[in-house]
């Protein structure tokens, strides 16, 4: 009913699953991509268990679509058949003549006939199963059964069981346990949070195609995380409300009362806070406001940005990224060509600096109001990251390459400030300010002798947990020297040896971060690593 009004070329929030309308957050793509991997490595069993409405069926269209050239697929959803029933499905569904006669025994010959065709010409076969929390525990037997279909080196059929929670608990029953330790992948999809809402309902306003004639105010969309809790399903059903009450009411500015108004047209309650993933803050405190000052420092890694959402940054940009009081226009960019890789890094740095301002909303919001404190283990689950805490007594860091939040006590002031930081040199910073999207260079002053306190938050490296000391040699130890020698700390061969030379290196570079400086390179030190060597001005020591 509302195309018209705003522009649209089709319905932004139907809640048909559409895979042109997918949206990877950081867990969809994880999963997704575990799934492409285990398929293709013909694994055998792949497990995605998600509650209700997190995208589980658009994820598995997505996939049908994605291996249309490379394997022949079977996608059962009805769950509620028998064993004969689902072998007839399977075999019709990959194109098999079934005269509905055929015995077990006969429907599993000739799907195996067809899969040892199949694998002859070097192609994959892949069944999934939709609901499978509802199959019966002897068709589930079946399915195992059907893994049984292999050669000496490698599974037949990939087999994808796609379910509820409850489909763990299922697979846990002990009658069960011989096709339990055969899933080689599981992946659990995640509702998504406050920052992955906002680029969710863009992202749908931008495949529909609408004119960008309307607004979305900062307080709707966290009143619309609020209400929905992050759940896709129950985004696009708010979301569909709250344009068509907007025609009703002939407005294009969309507020919290919008959203207020619509939830209880739909009947939904008022929603507890207790589940929603707004970072939350606690004592003891991590920071104290009238204490020592702080930099806090995110390195928020590889954003998931791809080509998709880098080509409409320009909606994106508008959608989200003024998180501060004013309104957000909905735009659509017409950018059609693939962005090179300077115009992705460009975007994956935007976006960013949005999120971090975000990040520094909340946070400056939470200990205003309530005097708490961050829990800085808590806010690195929420972005699906790990922490870590290095405190330097002598200065600030003096090179920032990656954008960070940064706090600290300001000469002239009478409580910390918050900067969203995008580069840093010396003692200039490139700040970025979010109400207006502009960066502008900055010295912030901060008073000499506090203890300055850096909380990294990255993502999980291969390896990250071993700790590197002297004697040690291998691929890890070329990987130190590596880093070490970009950075100028390190000026020996490359030959995967802890030496005496490199021992020195990272004690230079612990001394000069703040870290014991013992000579032993652990986690701290290799995720310090990792921060530094990014940067484009190397540290010479």
């Amino acid at each position: 009913m509302y195309k018209a009004f705003f522009g649209f070329k089709e319905q932004p929030f139907n809640i048909s699953p559409d895979p042109r309308f997918l949206f990877l957050s950081r867990t969809h793509e994880d999963a997704f991509n575990q799934v492409v991997y285990g398929i293709r490595q013909r694994l055998g069993f792949i497990r995605v268990v998600g509650e209700v409405g997190t995208g589980k069926t658009i994820l598995c269209r997505h996939l049908l679509s994605k291996l249309a050239d490379e394997a022949a697929t079977a996608y059962i959803f009805n769950p509620f058949l028998s064993q004969i029933e689902l072998l007839r499905a399977i075999n019709q569904d990959f194109g098999l003549p079934v005269a509905g006669g055929e015995s077990e025994k006969q429907l599993v010959e000739d799907l195996n006939g067809f899969l040892m065709a199949r694998q002859a010409a070097g192609r994959n076969a892949v069944l999934i199963l939709d609901e499978a929390q509802n199959l019966e525990d002897k068709v589930l037997e079946q399915i195992r059964l059907l893994s049984n279909l292999e050669t000496e080196r490698e599974k037949l059929l990939q087999i994808v069981l796609v379910g509820q929670p409850e489909l763990e608990a299922k697979l846990e029953k002990v009658h069960l346990r011989q096709l339990d330790q055969r899933i080689a992948i599981r992946v659990h999809l995640q509702t998504l949070n406050l920052e992955e809402t906002e680029r969710y309902i863009a992202h749908r306003l931008s495949i529909a195609g609408g004119r960008g004639n309307f607004q979305f105010l900062p307080e709707a969309f966290r009143e619309i995380f609020r209400h929905t809790q992050g759940v896709p399903r129950k985004i696009n059903l708010l979301c569909d409300r709250i344009l068509l009450l907007s025609l009703v009411r002939e407005t294009r500015s969309i507020d919290a009362r919008a959203v207020e108004a619509s939830a209880k047209d739909l009947g939904w309650r008022q929603p507890s806070l207790s589940g929603v993933q707004f970072p939350r803050f606690r004592t003891p405190a991590v920071l104290r406001w009238g204490r020592a000052a702080a930099v806090l420092i995110f390195l928020v890694g590889a954003a998931v940005l791809g080509h998709e959402i880098a080509g409409k940054m320009d909606f994106l940009g508008k959608a989200v990224g003024k998180l501060r009081g004013e309104a957000v226009t909905a735009t659509v960019s017409a950018k059609a060509a693939t962005p090179g890789k300077a115009e992705v890094a460009d975007a994956d740095r935007e976006w960013r600096l949005q999120r971090l301002w975000s990040i520094r909303e909340q946070l400056r919001l939470a200990v205003l109001k309530g005097g708490q404190h961050l829990s800085t283990a808590e806010l690195a689950d929420q972005y699906r990251m790990k922490s870590m805490t290095v405190t330097l007594t002598d200065s600030p860091p003096q090179a920032i390459a990656e954008p960070v939040l940064m706090q600290g006590w300001a000469q002239g002031t009478d409580r910390p400030e918050l900067w969203v930081v995008s580069r840093a040199s010396g003692a200039m910073l490139e700040v970025y300010d979010g109400q207006t999207k502009e960066l502008k260079i900055e010295e912030p002053h901060l008073v000499p002798g506090k203890p300055v306190t850096l909380f990294l938050f990255y993502e999980s490296r291969p390896g990250e947990d071993r700790i590197l000391v002297a004697g040690d040699s291998g691929p890890e130890i070329e990987w130190l020297q590596r880093q070490l020698k970009e950075l100028g700390y390190y000026r020996g061969a490359i030959n995967g040896l802890f030496d005496e030379e490199t021992r020195a290196a990272v004690k230079q570079v612990q001394s000069q971060h703040g870290l014991d400086s013992d000579g032993i390179a652990g986690p701290q030190t290799q995720i310090l690593l990792t921060h530094l060597a990014g940067r484009p001005e190397k540290s010479k020591g």
